[in-house]
Order: structure tokens, then sequence, then C-alpha cells
């Protein structure tokens, strides 16, 4: 009875997390499979924070998930098309903060070089 209770609790507060981090709130799609689409995305969403929750905690990271995706929204990419010829990306250079976060999570960014891509023939 007490691993039940324990289970609704848990997801209650899965619930909750869905209404505030995700920001799961009333849909106003006409169609039940793009309603049914909507929820699976939101809870694929809620796995990630959680999956993500448990990496930091492995780490001996401290961070709530909140405050682990404020730090990656501190995250940039720029993005420059060169006299029409060549698009270069590159992406901020992570503090020490964000970098361990990073590592925590397993996320490897590439060479510190820009990426650069020509654009398609129209």
């Amino acid at each position: 009875m007490v691993a039940s209770y324990r289970q609704l609790m848990q997801v209650e507060h899965a619930f909750r997390v869905l209404k505030s981090l995700v920001k799961l709130r009333p849909i106003y799609h006409y169609r039940d499979r793009r309603v049914e689409t909507h929820v699976f995305i939101c809870f694929l969403a809620y796995l990630m924070a959680k999956l993500i929750e448990q990496r930091l905690r492995r780490a001996g990271l401290s961070h709530s998930i909140a405050h682990a995706l404020e730090m990656l929204g501190r995250m940039k990419v720029v993005e420059h098309t060169w006299e029409n010829e060549a698009i270069v990306i590159k992406a901020t250079k992570p503090d020490n903060e964000l970098q361990a976060l990073l590592q925590a999570i397993g996320v490897q960014l590439g060479s510190p070089m820009p990426s650069v891509s020509r654009p398609a023939a129209a």
C-alpha cells in the first residue's frame, strides 16, 4: 500500500513538472492524433529531463533540471553567410560551469573551429 502511494506521489510530481518545466498547457488541437502526439512529446521531454537529472547526480552536480536548462540556454550559435558563398556556424565557448554540465550529461562539443558549408545551389 505504501509503495502504491509513493508511485501515486511520483506520478503527481511528474504532472507538476510537465505543467511547469515542460509547459504542458491546455491543448487546442482538434484531432485526437494531434493531442496524443503533443502529450507524447511532452512526456519524452519529461523523460529526457529525468535522464539529465540522473546524469547530473551521478557526476556529483547538484543543479536542478530547471537550472541546468537555464545554463544550457546561455549557449548561443551564430550563423554567418559569407559573400553568399559559405555559411559559417560557430557556437559560443562554454564557461567552466557549463562545460562541467555538458560533460556530466555526455555532450561533447566539436572542435573550436567554425563549421563551414556551402549553400545548396538553387
